[in-house]
């Protein structure tokens, strides 16, 4: 039987990947994003054909920045949702990009409460670390985890920088692993 993971253990590849990935010179992320964005609508035409509705997120300090991304997919006609805080889970609402955003929990900038609530075909998710396996390592409040529970059938991608891929993610059995993990390298598929 395997070891469960420890609180200390999860702690510091936390503190590892949050360095690694602070590290990242402006001009790298821009380039990352920028790539992404060229390769992102094809990965999720491939992997989730038929989506409508595509929840994105607004990076928060250094994550990749996905607004490139969502850019380019709203303009071929997705719809787009983004997260907002309700209670100690997520919902996601209606976005269109130019949207009035308002400050939520955490500093993040959410939807306004007037948006509309939506059901997301594909879920674009941050992440703080990432294994081959598809497990994902976030900031430890459990948000995106519970919000994949609440949307089983949407389709999970992690949006990472190539660093801040490790050996293995410790994964407990709440942990839903992703589909799949869009970096600037590529497309990772568990």
């Amino acid at each position: 039987m395997a070891t469960p993971p420890t609180a200390s253990g999860k702690a510091e590849l936390r503190k590892a990947a949050l360095s690694a990935r602070a590290g990242l010179l402006p001009a790298f992320r821009t380039e990352a994003a920028r790539l992404v964005a060229a390769t992102g609508p094809a990965v999720i035409t491939r992997l989730a054909p038929g989506a409508r509705i595509l929840a994105g997120y607004v990076a928060l300090r250094d994550e990749l920045d996905p607004a490139p991304l969502l850019g380019v997919l709203a303009a071929a006609g997705l719809s787009l949702a983004l997260p907002r805080m309700h209670g100690e889970g997520l919902a996601f609402h209606a976005h269109q990009i130019g949207d009035a955003l308002e400050k939520g929990a955490f500093g993040v900038a959410e939807p306004t409460a007037r948006a509309r609530r939506v059901v997301p075909d594909v879920i674009l998710a941050p992440l703080v670390a990432f294994d081959r396996r598809g497990h994902r390592l976030g900031y430890g409040k459990g948000f995106y985890d519970r919000a994949f529970a609440a949307h089983p059938m949407a389709m999970r991608i992690g949006l990472a920088f190539a660093v801040q891929e490790v050996a293995e993610v410790p994964a407990e059995p709440h942990d839903l692993p992703l589909a799949a993990i869009l970096t600037e390298n590529g497309l990772f598929l568990p």
